[in-house]
């Protein structure tokens, strides 16, 4: 896409950031979910931008918190030791057929594009989550385009901005939902609950 400095910027999914936004929203399928995608900070203002893994936050995100900024610190911390950044937010909305940025993801994503003017938004397709739908994306991205939130269209096909570092990586999330890794995410909520989970690097999902 062209941002505010007409450079044609691309972006690169491998498939731990692909994976974990499906595996968490297929964990809790009647809530509104959100985390955080990372790049490598080498990166982020380039551009060809990898985005290389996600955080998963909350599975009770109604509104703005303060436990937002709390988990935005301590994502904050954890990308800087593997020298990552935070690259946007996945969200998947509560309801069906809701493929409409909500009013507190918009809030939120300001505050990240202060840091980072190439952040992105993937909403999860909640009726292809499990990708069902062999050739569409079950992660549907959003880029800022004239200060207005705009979905990419044809993502993850030939000539998008947006590429997959691995083709089979659809059939592998397929495979990761079916066999139930889904239920081996553990989000910061989770976390408040049970300290001892790992939210952060969730390293307990076999297969990524």
């Amino acid at each position: 896409r062209t941002h505010s400095k007409f450079v044609m910027v691309n972006y690169t999914v491998h498939e731990r950031a692909y994976a974990l936004p499906l595996l968490h929203a297929a964990r809790y399928p009647s809530s509104e979910v959100c985390g955080v995608l990372l790049t490598d900070k080498a990166s982020i203002n380039s551009e060809k931008i990898n985005i290389t893994n996600a955080v998963p936050l909350f599975h009770h995100w109604t509104t703005l918190s303060p436990m937002l900024e709390v988990a935005l610190q301590q994502v904050d911390l954890y990308a800087a030791s593997k020298d990552l950044a935070i690259a946007g937010l996945y969200v998947a909305n509560e309801t069906t057929g809701d493929k409409v940025l909500n009013e507190h993801t918009i809030k939120t994503m300001e505050a990240i594009s202060k840091h980072n003017e190439n952040a992105i938004v993937f909403l999860v397709d909640n009726d292809n989550i499990d990708l069902h739908q062999n050739k569409e994306s079950a992660l549907l991205p959003f880029v800022k385009i004239n200060n207005s939130w705009q979905r990419s269209k044809s993502a993850f096909t030939e000539g998008s901005d947006f590429e997959l570092s691995n083709v089979d990586t659809y059939a592998k999330v397929r495979g990761l939902i079916s066999n139930g890794q889904y239920k081996q995410i553990a989000d910061f909520d989770a976390h408040l609950e049970d300290v001892s989970l790992d939210w952060l690097s969730n390293s307990g999902v076999n297969g990524l």
